[in-house]
Order: structure tokens, then sequence, then C-alpha cells
């Protein structure tokens, strides 16, 4: 009659190893028969997060809202990037304020400085729903405007913040322009046209044009044709 054998080895020592401390936190091998929390936290199944003295810092991914962060989020500087999926927005942060990059996706607009006013509103824009590139600053659009649908280029202060000074470029209807406060040149395919003060005189036409060539002031007669 056969007999059925039960072999038991026992424990080869150790007793097994110890699990780390905090519920919830990645653990991490210290030794042998240790493991210690890591700063990684798996805060449900949808989110990780990295946390370092006690303070949610480096990276943090929230698949539940589709929000993730890479930086410093938490104390000194602040300086991070942000994506949200659910708004379709890239943006960077720094000193708890939006400024440098952001990448508004669902709207086609794209601003690059600090387009938020943190500081002193320098800021580049592309506008891609409206194929406009421009710039602003203490919150006024000045500096460039290019209007690719309408062939419309503009460079100085073409909205009249200051004085008024600024170079205009009009495709398509052939017509260079340069504005100053108290008139403007026209430069068309034909002809040059001013529209401004000009110099009295005291026979008729009584009007001279005046002008600097080379850093010699010339007046030229003008007669109605």
């Amino acid at each position: 009659m056969g007999s059925g054998i039960i072999f038991n080895g026992g424990s080869t020592g150790g007793g097994g190893t110890t699990i780390n401390p905090t519920n919830n936190f990645i653990p991490v091998r210290s030794n042998a028969t240790t493991f210690i929390d890591s700063c990684l936290w798996q805060v449900n199944a949808d989110a990780l997060r990295t946390v370092f003295g006690a303070t949610v810092n480096g990276l943090d991914i929230d698949h539940s809202n589709r929000q993730y962060q890479l930086g410093q989020l938490n104390g000194q500087n602040e300086t991070y990037i942000s994506v949200n999926d659910t708004t379709s927005i890239i943006k960077t942060r720094f000193l708890g304020n939006e400024m440098g990059l952001k990448l508004d996706f669902n709207n086609n607009l794209y601003s690059f400085g600090d387009f938020d006013s943190i500081n002193s509103n320098t800021s580049l824009y592309i506008d891609d729903a409206s194929s406009l590139i421009y710039t602003k600053h203490s919150g006024q659009q000045e500096g460039l405007f290019f209007d690719f649908v309408n062939s419309l280029f503009q460079i100085g202060d073409f909205l009249n913040t200051g004085n008024s000074t600024y170079i205009t470029v009009d495709d398509d209807n052939k017509i260079c322009q340069l504005h100053t406060h108290d008139g403007r040149v026209i430069f068309d395919y034909s002809q040059i046209q001013f529209n401004g003060p000009t110099q009295h005189g005291a026979i008729d036409p009584a009007d001279y044009l005046l002008i600097t060539v080379n850093g010699n002031p010339y007046a030229i007669q003008l007669w109605n044709p």
C-alpha cells in the first residue's frame, strides 16, 4: 500500500518583508526586507502625484479631470507647465500667474509673453481662426498687426495709443502709407499723395512743400494743375 509524503521545508528565515507605512504611496525597496514610501502618491485609480515634504510638486497627473502639470507646482517660483485636455489649453505659470505661453486649441488662439497683464503686458498673439498676428503693450494693441485675409500689414502705433506714427501696407489695393499724428504720405501704383500741413508763402499759390535732401532743406512750390 502506497503512502503519500507531505514535505514542508519551513521558512528559510526572515519572516517576509515589511510594507511601506503610508496608504496610497507607491513603495520603494529600502533593503532586502523593508519597503518605504516613495515620492509617488497614487491618489486613486486615475491620479498620480509626486510629493516632496508633504507638498505636491514635480508631477501631477489627474486622468479623471484630464489635467496634467509638470514643474515647481508649489512654493519658490512656482514655474510649471499645465495641460488641460478638457479645455484644450496648454499654458505656463510663474509665481502663480499665467504668463509665457498659452495655447488655446479650441479657439485657435496662441499667446506668448505677458498675455495676462502681470507686468507691462508685452505680448504676441496668433489668432489662426481670423488669420491675424498682432502685438500688445500695456493693454493696448500696437507694434505689429498682420491681417492675412485682407492682405493688410501695419507696424507702429496704428490704433492711436500715442502719436499715431505707423506704416501701412495694403497689398490688395497696392498702397503703402506713412502715417503721422498730423498727416500721411500715400504711395500707390500711379501717384504719391500727401495729406498734411504745408508751408504758406506770399504768392499765389501760397503753399510750399518742405523737404530735406541729404541734410539740406528745400521748399517746393505747389501749383494747381
